[in-house]
């Protein structure tokens, strides 16, 4: 799905005479400004009767089975519908009874867009608009590099690419929260959570994403709170956006807390993308934290059917699909063959279903200690080899399985002791 948040502007281009009435030249800028004015309040269809030549509307009015030439109002202009701040027309170029302009869209959040739109006067009359070209982003060339370098791990070629972005329009907030985005990828969540909080302070009441971005890097880091916050400011900003309400839900139903509202959240999701098929998954999945399996099977199973390749909605449905005696089974072959964070899934799975299971919970623990004792040991024979990194990494393991091993933390300690006693930074 393609976001085009923010402040767009539009340039509308004419072929270029000498001189242009100012009347003319006035009618033309009523006729773009009346289009769009009517595309902000989603009124498409009287954008389309008031504003297009006769020759586009009865294209647009086509059968699908005879094909369209041109894209319909709604597929170019829906993304900005409602967050236009002003239109700017520019360029006007009138050859008798066709003209062409270059127009710039604001939009709330700081994008600004580019296209031409020709238009025709009708039978020598009115003016109206026959045709527009696609309209592009200021920046969108480079944000589009970006984002590709960012996911084939080039992030030096990304954060240049951001950068020269920011240069064609540093009012783009959607550009500094992808940036913070390829920061969250490189592991700086300082950075990203910088641009998230930059992209906010830029348009706080006009948009989404940098808010939902920062919920979950406050969920990622254990700040419930603070996640809870800017999420819900992502759907007070964005109210018929779905993905504002997954993922609060999601938030919610993961760290098992507010499940009835988690529930309430994801319903409103679904209503607003009955077909997405992870909204569905995270109203399994907060069925089924509340406890209601059969309910959650029936909405996982929904999901599976729409991404059979989705990995975490096919991890989903496979865990309550089974039952908590097999997780279990499972948990202790995984243990004895040494597969430990395998066989800790297998308890956490267990103890979802069953939370009070005391075989569950004391398998957990088996796991947590077997685990952080191999891992001890392996971090000792580092540090024997003088391995002062990898052995601190192998005890930053053990404490994950069990964090109150003591012979972990000891050893820690030591490590880095030696380290800064040889002057190792």
């Amino acid at each position: 799905m393609k976001i085009r948040g923010y402040s767009i502007a539009v340039a509308v281009v004419l072929s270029f005479l000498p001189l242009i009435s100012c009347t003319s030249r006035g009618r033309i800028d009523d006729v773009i400004k009346g289009f769009f004015g009517e595309v902000n309040r989603s009124n498409f269809e009287s954008a389309k009767t008031n504003y297009l030549a006769t020759s586009l509307v009865n294209d647009l009015n086509a059968p699908p089975a005879l094909g369209r030439n041109h894209k319909t109002i709604q597929e170019s202009f829906q993304p900005v519908a409602g967050s236009i701040d002003s239109v700017e027309v520019t360029g006007e170029v009138v050859k008798g009874e066709e003209a062409t302009a270059t127009v710039t869209l604001v939009i709330s959040w700081g994008a600004k867009e580019s296209g031409s739109i020709d238009l025709v006067k009708e039978q020598g009359k009115a003016w109206k608009i026959q045709k527009w070209a696609e309209f592009r982003a200021l920046g969108a060339e480079h944000l589009a590099n970006a984002r590709n370098w960012c996911a084939a791990r080039n992030f030096g070629a990304a954060v240049t690419e951001y950068q020269a972005a920011l240069s064609e329009n540093p009012q783009d907030s959607m550009i500094v929260t992808n940036l913070g985005i390829c920061y969250q990828v490189m592991g700086r969540l300082d950075d990203a959570e910088a641009q998230y909080k930059k992209a906010i302070e830029m348009h706080p009441n006009a948009v989404w994403d940098p808010y939902i971005n920062l919920g979950f890097l406050y969920a990622f880091q254990g700040d419930t709170a603070k996640a809870e916050d800017v999420l819900q400011k992502a759907i007070k900003n964005k109210p018929d956006n779905a993905r504002g309400y997954n993922s609060l839900a999601w938030m919610y139903a993961d760290k098992g807390m507010k499940l009835d509202k988690a529930i309430e959240l994801a319903q409103k999701a679904t209503e607003l993308a009955p077909d997405d098929a992870g909204i569905i998954d995270t109203l399994g999945w907060a069925y089924y934290r509340k406890g209601l399996r059969a309910e959650a099977l029936r909405y996982l199973a929904q999901a599976l059917a729409r991404a059979p390749n989705s990995a975490q909605i096919r991890s989903h449905y496979e865990e309550v699909s089974t039952t908590a005696a097999v997780h279990l089974d499972r948990a202790q072959q995984l243990m004895n063959s040494g597969r430990f964070d395998q066989a800790s899934g297998e308890c956490d799975a267990a103890l979802r279903q069953e939370p009070n299971n005391e075989q569950a919970k004391n398998l957990r623990a088996g796991v947590g200690k077997e685990a952080a004792t191999r891992h001890v040991a392996g971090a000792r024979q580092l540090f024997e080899r003088q391995q002062y990194d990898p052995a601190l990494s192998e005890c930053d393991t053990a404490l994950r399985f069990d964090p109150q091993n003591a012979d972990a933390a000891n050893l820690k300690t030591k490590i880095a002791e030696t380290k800064k006693v040889l002057g190792y930074k």
